[in-house]
């Protein structure tokens, strides 16, 4: 495995998080803190810088490399274009969705999925069906999350794991070289982005890793492995769906919970609108890093039962 690409892309990343936190540009409140301090909410655009390199120093010009790393470079954009500018949401939807579209219609993506303990899907229409529906669901899980520091990039410094450790035991080299990169961007992400934040990961860094999410399910051949670890992201978007009836944007549903005093509490007129965070004050109101340290808790719990799944899988 190359490292000039993963240390070239670490201290890109590093290096422009660095500035974005001491520029002071683009702010929003931390609603969580005492006096609602405003923080920059661009963090994506350290994960836009580090992409390039970990792509044009690999492996430029295979499907694989395209498709993992492309998909989160224009999401990322476009989230991160929404961040300062606040972009019409059907230009959002339609970039999102169309340029994997695209990319599957002209045969830059891969044509077969690989799902640990149930098979390979090949046909055409399902893996093509799969691959959207994928950035689809991955990108809005991970931005409907992004409301306590730090979670997002602690979660996607263990996600990552579960498919490295699938691909040195399958010797998997474009796997464990997907996971590795995928680890050390968010690593570096996490340390400005943990409590208390520097920055936020923003519209772009949650597309952004929405969409390596989902390029570490369609791409890595870990696909079980990859949905086990990431299921409080899943529990997460089965509570909204159903208790808001329908997929909506994070600015269209009624906040679930509200702050006072420092103290998050589940907000009861926010029309039935369940999600995790609210699921773990229910029973008592929490400070910010109490709810940090449940849900820390719960992808600590996923990763390890992603584990033992891999563990079955080479028993079988």
């Amino acid at each position: 495995m190359e490292l000039l690409p993963v240390i070239s892309a670490a201290a890109a990343e590093a290096v422009a998080l660095y500035l974005i936190a001491r520029c002071r540009c683009v702010l929003a409140p931390d609603i969580h803190k005492a006096g609602q301090p405003r923080i920059p909410k661009i963090g994506g655009l350290g994960l836009i810088v580090a992409i390039p390199f970990l792509w044009l120093l690999w492996n430029p010009v295979s499907s694989v490399a395209v498709a993992f790393f492309s998909v989160p470079l224009v999401m990322g954009v476009v989230g991160l274009l929404d961040d300062v500018y606040s972009i019409n949401e059907y230009v959002r939807v339609a970039v999102s969705l169309g340029y994997p579209v695209a990319l599957y219609a002209v045969g830059l993506m891969p044509k077969m999925i690989y799902v640990p303990l149930i098979g390979r899907f090949s046909d055409a229409l399902l893996v093509g069906a799969i691959t959207v529906a994928s950035y689809l669901i991955f990108s809005n899980a991970v931005n409907m999350l992004d409301v306590v520091n730090g979670v997002v990039p602690f979660s996607m410094s263990l996600i990552p794991l579960s498919s490295l450790v699938y691909g040195v035991v399958a010797g998997n080299e474009t796997a464990v070289y997907l996971s590795i990169a995928s680890l050390v961007v968010s690593l570096v992400l996490f340390v400005f982005n943990a409590y208390p934040a520097k920055l936020f990961n923003g519209n772009g860094g949650t597309h952004v890793l929405g969409a390596i999410l989902s390029g570490l399910f369609l791409y890595t051949g870990a696909s079980t492995f990859v949905l086990m670890a990431a299921l409080p992201y899943i529990i997460n978007g089965i509570l909204i769906i159903f208790s808001s009836r329908g997929i909506k944007g994070r600015d269209k549903l009624s906040r679930p919970t509200k702050v006072i005093n420092g103290l998050v509490y589940p907000n009861e007129n926010s029309r039935g609108v369940l999600t995790l965070v609210k699921s773990i004050v229910m029973d008592g109101p929490r400070d910010e890093w109490g709810i940090i340290k449940a849900i820390y808790a719960l992808f600590l719990a996923s990763f390890v039962l992603s584990l033992l799944t891999i563990y079955l899988w080479r028993l079988i």
